[in-house]
């Protein structure tokens, strides 16, 4: 997938910015770099993770469209891969060592669910960003809820039921493979 390819049309505000900020001089820009500014109509489903090591995705800013703010404390330090099933964890430690490696977008489409009735599908676009004083990248990204039913609850996180995702190609090519999970 390009990175202007129009199934990303919801997250045009983000990979505007992001190119910007790039400049052309390099191809992962710097966190230091953001202009929250210009990121004002998407900063309520925009998230940023630092990514400490290959299977940890911390949550470092969760916009307010993506979760009630009474879930956002116990959520600021949960490493986003515990939310999902171990047999879909693997796929995502591997789009998220690929989008460091290679280095590249990653365009995600899933279903959650959880207790209460809670359902929730939404798209993401993830790119990565360097983070002040790490060699591995943090990413950033932003999220269209296609549908969802009911709210999720801290004491039953939702889980992630179906995903699958492309990778997008910001400048250095893309992994070989379209990777999907059930």
């Amino acid at each position: 997938m390009q990175l202007h390819d129009q199934r990303l049309k919801f997250a045009r505000d983000l990979v505007s910015h992001w190119s910007d900020i790039r400049g052309g001089r390099v191809l992962v820009p710097s966190e230091r770099d953001l202009d929250f500014r210009e990121l004002q109509r998407i900063i309520p489903t925009l998230s940023i993770m630092d990514s400490p090591g290959p299977d940890a995705s911390i949550v470092a800013v969760m916009g307010p469209d993506r979760m009630e703010p009474d879930l956002w404390r116990p959520v600021r330090t949960t490493n986003w891969f515990d939310l999902i099933p171990p047999a879909l964890r693997e796929l995502a430690i591997l789009a998220r060592q690929k989008l460091i490696e290679t280095p590249c977008g990653v365009y995600y489409h899933y279903v959650a669910s959880g207790a209460d009735d809670f359902f929730q599908e939404a798209e993401t676009l993830v790119l990565p960003i360097r983070a002040e004083n790490t060699r591995v990248p943090s990413t950033i990204s932003v999220t269209n809820i296609i549908r969802k039913r009911g709210q999720p609850r801290s004491s039953h996180p939702a889980k992630v039921e179906q995903l699958e995702l492309d990778y997008v190609d910001i400048g250095a090519g893309i992994p070989a493979n379209r990777l999907s999970g059930h």
